[in-house]
């Protein structure tokens, strides 16, 4: 049966689509973008990405918890919305890897500070029972933006060779809906009782779950960025200028995911679904090493929107079930730097392996990591923390 959203939550979900389509059709041209114009490398790509997704995960843990404090969520989530998509027409003026580099870390700085007020108020919205639902809902339709985007860049790409400007301009244009959107979200306070809300310090709220934050920090680790992967199939001969239908791929597969998990049952736990995905995980990877040609890194693709469906809207239930309403961004916020840090040394790690080694031995690493650290996950039951 497919979950109904109530109308709070169906905005969330539209003002992500927009968005979406705004971040997502200047993400999926970056890689054509750095190795085509701005002649960058896959080690360059990786570091970038490592460290704008650390800075935006680590942004989290203050937004979530001035969320708390001052209890003015929705504020704070279109300050950080305005933030990035302002970014998004100066894109133009880059003639080196800095410009677009300080442009993402902004972009990031933005997406740090809105998404942890806005998963609070999400989480706040609907009853306990229907989280995993809800916040597979909302994912579903910011990931179903990222396929309309990479689309729309795909086609101004064929159109325009080499003109990018054009990309950075209709982002911008989606980016303003997303903005005209926010106000048609209301506000929860009222369900946030005195007896809810402590000011618990950040250390004291980590060394309490610190088994689950350790657990999401070691498997996070394990994640190779899209931006990488996706350029194996460049190497395999795919065009440049289709490098952002891989994106339509694999953002279909997680948008169809996305909406099957939301409407399924809670008969499996949080944990069982996280570790399903990170096994998903490990068998993509597989898949990528045996690849001879880019139909390979498409399937490859597919089972890495599952295992993003299975993993990130379930971090952020099993937070928020946890939590105290009160306490309910700090959590979220905790949650996402733990996240980010992982990804950051995975990016990082990757891109300097790739550009060192080559892709193969590469994957081969991030396999045997990963299935060190499933294990450690299983012995230590370092996710039943969560229950």
């Amino acid at each position: 049966m497919w979950y109904k959203p109530k109308k709070q939550i169906f905005f969330f979900g539209l003002i992500s689509f927009f968005n979406d389509i705004s971040s997502e059709m200047v993400f999926s041209i970056l890689p054509a973008f750095f190795v085509s114009t701005l002649k960058a490398s896959v080690q360059s790509i990786g570091i970038l990405e490592g460290v704008v997704d650390f800075i935006s995960h680590a942004l989290k843990i203050y937004s979530g918890h001035l969320s708390d404090v001052l209890q003015k969520r929705k504020k704070i989530m279109f300050f950080g919305y305005s933030l990035s998509v302002l970014t998004r027409p100066f894109y133009i003026l880059s003639t080196s890897i800095y410009i677009p580099f300080f442009l993402r870390i902004i972009d990031r700085v933005g997406k740090g500070l809105r998404e942890s007020p806005r998963d609070a108020l999400l989480s706040l919205s609907v009853p306990e029972k229907e989280l995993r639902q809800a916040f597979n809902f909302q994912r579903a339709f910011d990931i179903t933006g990222g396929i309309v985007g990479p689309l729309i860049g795909y086609v101004l790409l064929s159109h325009y060779p080499q003109n990018f400007s054009v990309i950075f301009i209709t982002s911008f244009i989606f980016g303003l809906a997303a903005l005209i959107t926010i106000p048609y979200i209301t506000e929860v306070v009222g369900i946030v009782k005195k007896d809810q809300f402590a000011h618990t310090k950040l250390k004291d709220i980590f060394i309490e779950h610190k088994h689950y934050f350790l657990g999401i920090i070691f498997l996070s680790v394990c994640t190779i960025p899209v931006a990488i992967i996706v350029l194996q199939a460049y190497s395999f001969g795919l065009l440049l200028s289709a490098i952002p239908l891989l994106y339509v791929v694999y953002n279909t597969s997680g948008a169809f995911f996305s909406y099957m998990i939301a409407s399924m049952s809670t008969v499996y736990t949080h944990a069982q679904y996280i570790m399903l995905g990170y096994i998903i995980l490990g068998l993509s990877y597989v898949l990528l090493i045996i690849s001879t040609n880019w139909y390979g890194v498409i399937v490859a693709l597919v089972s890495l929107g599952l295992f993003a469906s299975l993993t990130e809207g379930t971090y952020k239930a099993m937070s928020s079930e946890k939590s105290l309403p009160g306490n309910r961004g700090t959590m979220i916020g905790l949650t996402n730097a733990c996240y980010g840090i992982g990804l950051f040394f995975g990016g990082v790690l990757s891109g300097v392996l790739w550009h060192a080694v080559g892709s193969t031995i590469t994957l081969t690493i991030f396999i045997f990591t990963l299935i060190a650290v499933l294990i450690y996950i299983r012995v230590t039951k370092s996710l039943e923390y969560t229950k």
